[in-house]
């Protein structure tokens, strides 16, 4: 795909816990750099969101789907009680897991698209906040921070294509209230924690 100076890129929130500094669109872009090579992508909430903007891959939609779903366990926020997840993410989006006993937001959505020049696919989950207090709410918002803007059935983005590499994971951690934006504001730089992983030929 062609470097493009002209990226929607999506801007990291804070907390609504007033801890630390919000990181700008401008500044954002700084550390990214604005030449940096993209893909295409589409946040869906469902799969016949995503079906119905491609007839033609409809197995790609639903496995897409399936990945996503797969990696929201392992990558979601955790938080040690269900009152600081829903303070981040809203009373009827949190739910418990029961071999951890941590609490964690359930998927909202998911991101899908197709690696340019290959045919191979990514997705990624994505989660958004039903609580009117948070920073989050009503967005499109990665495992690690990333806010995409209102959350719509249906997205169209353009990322770094760093962003789309998968990371290992890790030993779990879990947050306290107001820990997400907290970790959201402590990253570096665009991408560095993605959680996509894509398959096909």
């Amino acid at each position: 795909m062609k470097r493009s100076t002209n990226v929607i890129r999506p801007r990291m929130r804070k907390s609504w816990a007033p801890i630390y500094p919000a990181v700008t669109v401008a500044a954002f872009t700084a550390l990214t750099g604005c030449s940096e090579e993209t893909e295409q992508t589409e946040i869906f909430e469902a799969v016949r969101d995503c079906i119905d903007n491609n007839p033609t891959i409809s197995a790609q939609c639903h496995s897409g789907y399936e990945d996503a779903l797969a990696q929201a366990s392992a990558v979601a926020p955790k938080f040690s009680s269900y009152e600081d997840c829903a303070y981040e993410f809203g009373l009827d989006t949190c739910y418990r897991d029961d071999d951890n006993g941590w609490f964690m937001p359930v998927m909202a959505g998911y991101m899908f698209g197709r690696l340019s020049g290959s045919d191979r696919y990514y997705a990624r989950p994505m989660f958004s906040s039903s609580y009117p207090g948070s920073n989050y709410y009503d967005e499109w918002v990665s495992d690690d921070g990333y806010s995409f803007g209102k959350k719509k059935r249906k997205s169209k983005f353009n990322v770094a294509k760093s962003f789309l590499r998968t990371k290992p994971v890790t030993k779990t951690k879990t947050l306290s209230r107001g820990g997400f934006g907290s970790m959201s504001a402590s990253k570096s730089s665009f991408g560095k924690s993605s959680s996509s992983r894509s398959w096909g030929g």
